[in-house]
């Protein structure tokens, strides 16, 4: 049964009402929503819209809306790709009600902030280290051992609505397109394996609307494999814009405290991590993120400035410990599998099929 869960949060300040999406949100949002519901259907991954979608007749499009379209579909597609792969490479947990609960808040931050039009979908990845990634297109990866550290849901909440962000801001395409002169650039990560497939027709257009999305002023065609593996590189290898890592903190700390959660959990949830800062818990953060320190500093500035008009306090201790009580067990088990060998002679066997 599908768990059913109402966040009853304690606000302080009453939310402001979210402006209703214009036409050309709705008429690009009716393209793309049956696109993504497959997409999800195929990597069985919990989605949910931030909005509430009513059917109604196919609206025509403009040239330049189709062309929108076009590119939130190619949108879509590279995030599948990249998606894809990371729940190859790092396992999916298959704890359905922990999923659907990530997935309930991280569509809460949606309705509450400033995420209009967006559809979410989120997983849980089955590695310890602390780690969280989002793909183009609305897909949100989180670490088991990044839910493990956070002590209560407003945590976990900041942890949303920085991936969140960065997918309403398209950071991750700026960053291919930026990069697209080294699209072919292996990943130096082995558990990231890179294959080839068949392309459907539907790929190949999308692949074509992405080129032409992507090319910019240097006209370098990308493919949906090559965006997939320069975006890929930018997540677990280099990691993204120093810039873009500190707007997602602070738009997602707005977030956050909008939805009536406590903003300074998430602080206290980066200062935590600072401390096991160096080790193999946060190695994978520590070379694609900027110093820690300097990311709490600014938060910390940010949040003195918005708790007067922005003082949510909801915590969620008591729900997020009976959600996650599982967690603990599980994260000790894989631990003696990890250290006896498991799981990579199942990897290496399990790409050797393919």
């Amino acid at each position: 049964m599908k768990l059913q869960l109402k966040l009853k949060l304690n606000l302080k300040q009453k939310l402001k009402p979210k402006p209703k999406p214009n036409l050309k949100t709705k008429l690009l949002k009716q393209c793309v929503l049956g696109f993504l519901g497959a997409v999800s259907t195929l990597l069985s991954i919990s989605c949910a819209s931030t909005s509430d979608t009513k059917s109604s007749p196919p609206a025509k499009l403009t040239q330049q809306e189709e062309t929108q379209a076009a590119e939130m579909r190619a949108e879509i597609e590279i995030g599948r790709n990249m998606t894809g792969r990371l729940i190859s490479a790092y396992g999916k947990n298959e704890n359905k009600a922990l999923t659907d609960y990530v997935a309930l808040i991280g569509t809460y931050l949606g309705d509450t902030g400033d995420f209009p039009g967006y559809r979410f979908a989120f997983e849980i990845t089955e590695n310890n280290s602390i780690s969280a990634y989002s793909s183009p297109g609305g897909y949100i990866l989180i670490s088991k051992g990044a839910i493990a550290m956070a002590e209560n849901e407003a945590e976990l909440a900041g942890i949303l609505a920085h991936e969140l962000t960065h997918v309403v801001k398209r950071h991750v395409l700026k960053v291919i397109r930026k990069r697209d002169a080294q699209a072919q650039k292996q990943i130096d990560d082995p558990q990231i394996k890179m294959r080839e497939r068949e392309h459907t027709s539907q790929e190949s257009q999308a692949g074509a609307a992405l080129a032409r999305y992507l090319s910019g002023p240097n006209g370098a065609a990308l493919s949906i494999v090559a965006a997939a593996r320069s975006g890929l590189a930018a997540l677990v290898q280099d990691g993204l814009d120093h810039d873009m890592e500190f707007e997602a903190d602070s738009y997602g700390l707005q977030a956050t405290m909008r939805a009536g959660y406590n903003g300074a959990a998430y602080i206290a949830y980066l200062e935590r991590l600072n401390k096991k800062s160096g080790t193999a818990a946060t190695a994978s953060l520590d070379k694609t993120h900027p110093d820690l320190k300097i990311r709490i500093e600014k938060l910390k500035a940010q949040y003195k400035a918005l708790s007067t008009d922005l003082a949510g306090s909801a915590l969620g201790k008591e729900r997020f410990m009976q959600m996650t009580s599982s967690l603990q067990k599980s994260s000790l088990q894989k631990s003696s599998l990890q250290k006896s060998g498991f799981y990579s002679k199942l990897y290496n066997q399990t790409t050797a099929q393919k």
